[in-house]
């Protein structure tokens, strides 16, 4: 059984069994992680800049130079991914000239001045000569341990659980991979693992993606992220249902806004299995019903209004011309479980019209900006 971490902006992790025979992989937890990236290496670089320079100095400088904040900020990411085994004892970042001119107008007209600055609290494990900002291996390692020990810690504990004792082997790739600190810190807190990183962690995900797309039925399970949904109506229940969700339909007593679960987090489904619901309308006259879908990170619940369920913006809209059954049509929603989506699709019985639509499975990127 292996384990994948994947650390960029955010931090993805995957467990897989890979079937020695045929070479096919079975999902064995669902995708976790978030943001545990490298991006908060970046955070506490910025947190560096504006105590060795000043608060008001850097959002200033942000403000006026944005352009060369980026520049700075590009080459720490360079530089942050430090070789093991280097026998430099510091990192050394070029400066923009805007920067150094500022510098010297606000904070001291030589380098010996700003340093003076920076050495309140870095000491001299931060420096500034010759427009390069010069910071010791030790002070790029205490940037890291915080974010490195908490993904470690959140691979613990995933590690803890029964189903993922057999795991062996932990894959490490994305930009953040090549950084020694966190290649250490995973080495040391796993030392029981065999622990693999490609030659080009970076790539191995774009690889991965286009295998995938190559040949999907390479993975033949997965395991449920999120509970998924459809909002319905059933009969009214005054000893479980709310007295604001009734809905009154003649003598009928419905209630509303129901979350009728399709598929549950943490269940294992194999890819291309296929589950039909049957669902019929609650006004006789209806001749378009709609189905809105719903998420949730819960196992269960109980409302699509229920604290932290989502909408998935997925509605599917299906005429029902054919009304001479009432309520007593038949609406089949089938739902397919695929790679990255799950395919649904509703057909009334009667007139034999159909609908589909798609959910995507995998979670929408994380876009970050270094300017706030």
């Amino acid at each position: 059984m292996n384990l994948t971490l994947s650390a960029g902006g955010t931090l993805d992790i995957t467990v897989h069994e890979v079937n020695a025979i045929d070479g096919h992989i079975l999902e064995k937890h669902c995708p976790s992680g978030g943001l545990f990236g490298g991006i908060h290496v970046d955070r506490e670089f910025e947190n560096l800049m504006a105590k060795a320079f000043g608060e008001d100095f850097i959002a200033k400088f942000k403000e006026q130079f944005p352009s060369d904040w980026q520049t700075i900020m590009n080459r720490f990411e360079t530089h942050k991914r430090a070789e093991e085994d280097v026998d430099n004892e510091e990192i050394s970042i070029p400066l923009p000239l805007n920067f150094m001119k500022s510098c010297y107008h606000e904070i001291g007209k030589d380098d010996d001045a700003i340093n003076t600055r920076i050495l309140r609290h870095f000491s001299e494990k931060v420096s500034v000569s010759s427009d390069y900002l010069n910071i010791t291996m030790e002070i790029l390692g205490d940037l890291h341990r915080p974010i490195v020990s908490k993904i470690a810690e959140h691979i613990r504990n995933l590690l803890s659980k029964p189903s993922l004792q057999d795991v062996k082997t932990m894959f490490l790739v994305g930009g953040f991979s090549e950084a020694q600190f966190l290649r250490k810190e995973i080495a040391c807190s796993f030392s029981d693992k065999r622990i693999l990183i490609p030659q080009d962690p970076e790539l191995a995900i774009i690889r991965g993606a286009v295998e995938f797309a190559q040949d999907p039925t390479l993975l033949r399970a997965r395991v449920m992220g999120k509970t998924y949904g459809v909002e319905v109506c059933c009969d009214f229940d005054p000893k479980k249902h709310p007295r604001e969700k009734q809905l009154l339909h003649k003598s009928k007593v419905y209630c509303r806004d129901i979350f009728e679960t399709l598929v549950r987090k943490g269940e294992r489904i194999d890819i291309e299995e296929k589950r039909s619901h049957t669902y019929c309308p609650i006004y006789p006259n209806s001749t378009e019903l709609s189905f809105h879908f719903y998420s949730t990170d819960q196992e269960d619940a109980q409302f699509v209004t229920d604290p932290g369920v989502v909408s998935e913006n997925v509605v599917i809209l299906i005429p029902t011309p054919d009304t001479t059954k009432g309520c007593d049509r038949e609406l089949r929603l089938d739902v397919k479980f695929g790679g990255t989506e799950l395919k649904v699709t509703v057909t009334d019985v009667e007139s034999e019209n159909v609908r589909a639509a798609s959910i995507q499975l995998v979670a929408q990127p994380v876009l970050h900006s270094r300017f706030h």
